[in-house]
């Protein structure tokens, strides 16, 4: 993910003016799940990876629709497939490679 991030999100994001953040990589104290929460409930977007079905993400993306947070899903071309139910009929970013991402991510914004 680390590569990803760097390089296919951030890069993106950055370049349309927005903080990008990724939880794990932020300092902090108290709760973890309270301080993602919050940054969900704050975003202007949230970008969720789901290459790889790691389910700390897809619990972070049902908060973020109960939030009516604005998600922006992405997944590798090739796992499409491999979606659970709930987000398998959403829309997403399919990308090949991280350059590939990284030119997707922000089309026409």
């Amino acid at each position: 993910m680390g590569d990803l991030f760097h390089y296919g999100i951030r890069q993106a994001v950055n370049s349309i003016g927005l903080l990008c953040e990724r939880m794990d990589l932020e300092p902090g104290v108290g709760d973890v799940l309270a301080n993602i929460k919050d940054r969900i409930r704050t975003a202007k977007w949230v970008i969720a990876e789901l290459t790889g079905a790691n389910l700390n993400v897809y619990l972070e993306v049902g908060y973020a629709w109960g939030s009516s947070a604005p998600t922006i899903l992405l997944i590798r071309k090739e796992e499409m497939n491999s979606l659970y139910f709930d987000v398998a009929g959403q829309r997403f970013v399919t990308y090949t490679s991280i350059r590939d991402l990284e030119e997707r991510l922000f089309i026409g914004a």
